[in-house]
This record gives structure tokens, sequence and C-alpha cells, in this order.
């Protein structure tokens, strides 16, 4: 996966020299807005945030409402992933104002399940499904079956942290046999995770054990470091629940190490603080 990157971050800086010798705005500002995609996900977030800035300021000059839209929503992303919820929050709201402005029904989705993902990251679970379920009418009315996925799964997240757990579980059955028949290994394996999750709490240790791996294999093969940290905490929490310290130990250690390094201190304090009041029970 790093080196797709690192390939996508030479292409688009070979047409930004081009577009900026020809002179077409439109162009660069599209390059440089890749070449802030291409930091995101590497968790270069300072450069993301830098690029998507230079990007945005372009879409304003020549009137591009479209671009302007993406680039505020593409800061929106870099603030969401460095836990920044209030401005994420923001920014997600105002590229949603422009999208309803110039007739973008999927951007419009988009935005409003961000805002439900922002939602859901500060605890307000009402207004994250609410969210989800305006977004969902949306992307099936446009025929958009990944935004279908990805709300039917954050339902099922909701219902999750809600206890509501035979439903989290259903919907997890709903979303993953659209990523299957799309392709798309993410949200299978944010899935599989839920799964898992669910398992776990209702006490079903070996299923729930056997989904953490099917999941934490797919993040690592397309190369997703959040996730598989994510897993690697699931795998924590149930060996702690089922009497095992030294694999608690070893998968939160794990999980920290990754959130470093992919720029969440704040998600690895938390695993940190986990593992300090597990083995101090």
């Amino acid at each position: 996966m790093e080196a797709h990157y690192l390939e996508a971050g030479r292409l688009h800086e070979e047409a930004l020299a081009i577009y900026r010798q020809i002179g077409d705005r439109l162009g660069e500002a599209n390059c440089v807005q890749g070449l802030g995609e291409v930091a995101r996900m590497e968790a270069h977030y300072l450069e993301a945030g830098r690029l998507h800035e230079e990007a945005l300021g372009i879409y304003r000059q020549i009137g591009d409402r479209l671009g302007e839209a993406n680039g505020v929503r593409s800061l929106g992303h870099v603030a969401k992933m460095q836990a920044r919820y209030p401005e994420a929050g923001r920014l997600y709201e105002e590229a949603l104002g422009v999208y309803r402005q110039t007739g973008a029904r999927l951007g419009e989705a988009d935005c409003i399940q961000f805002l439900a993902d922002v939602a859901q990251m500060q605890a307000r679970y009402p207004e994250a499904g609410r969210l989800h379920k305006e977004a969902l009418a949306i992307y099936r009315q446009i025929g958009d079956r990944l935004g279908e996925a990805n709300c039917l799964q954050g339902l099922g997240d909701v219902a999750r942290m809600e206890a509501h757990y035979p439903e989290a579980g259903r919907l997890y059955e709903e979303a993953l046999p659209i990523y299957r028949q799309i392709g798309d290994r993410l949200g299978e394996a944010n899935c599989v995770q839920g799964q898992g999750d669910v398992a776990r709490m209702q006490d079903r240790y070996s299923e729930a054990g056997l989904l953490y791996e099917e999941a934490l294999a797919i993040y690592r093969q397309i190369g997703d470091r959040l996730g598989e940290a994510g897993t690697l905490r699931s795998q924590g929490r149930l060996a702690h629940q089922t009497g095992n310290p030294d694999l608690m130990r070893v998968a939160l250690e794990e999980a920290a190490r990754i959130y470093i390094a992919i720029q969440r201190p704040d998600l690895a304090e938390a695993v940190r603080a986990e593992l300090i009041d597990n083995i101090q029970e």
C-alpha cells in the first residue's frame, strides 16, 4: 500500500509541474488537493492540512465551488484524524452548505455521514444515528452502494455502542455483503471487526477471536494501520476478559506503538491507560 501512495504522489507532482507550466489553475489545484489526500492517507496530517489549504485558496480564486467544497471537506478529514472534532464538524457543515447550493447530492450525503462520524466520536449516539439514516436515504436514492454500506456499518457501530447487540449484528450482516460485492476491503474489515466486538460483548469469545483474526489479516493486507491498531486493541480486551494477561499486554502495547506511528497520541494514551487499569485490577 505504501508503494501505491509513493507512486500516486510522484504522478501528482509530475502533473502539477505541467499544469503550472501551462498556467492551468484548476489542474494545479486538483494536483495539490491530490497530494494532500496522499499525505493524509500516509498519516502526514500537518503536510496534508497545508496542501489542502493551498488547494482551497486556488479553488476560491478561480471560483470553483465544487473544488472549494472538496477542499473544505478534506480539511475536515484532517481535523477528524487529529481528534479535533469540533473543528471537523464545523468544516463538514461548511462543505455541506456548498454541496447543497451546487446540487451535489453525493457530496451532501458524504458530509452528512462524516458529521455522523464526528457525533459518534463525541458519544452523541442518537444524533449520529439520525445523521447516518439521513445520509443512507440519499445514498439509496442516488444508487451509491459504498455510501449505503458505510451508513449501515455506522448504524451498526452506534447500536453496538448503545449495547443493542442483536441490532448491531444485523446491521453488520447487511453491510458486509455489499462491501464484498463492490470489493471494498476496508469496509469488509471494519464490519468483521464490528462483528467481533459484538461477539465479545455477548461472551462468544471463541467466535470473537476468529473474527478479530480475520479483520486483522485484511487490515494488514491493505496496509490500514489505524484498523490494525483498533483490532489489536480489541484482541487485548478479549485477552483480558478471558484471563490471558500476557497476550493482553502484547496486543495493547503493539496497538499503542502503531497509534504513535500514525500520529494518534490520544489513542495511544487511552490504550496505555487501559493497560494500566487492567494490570491493577
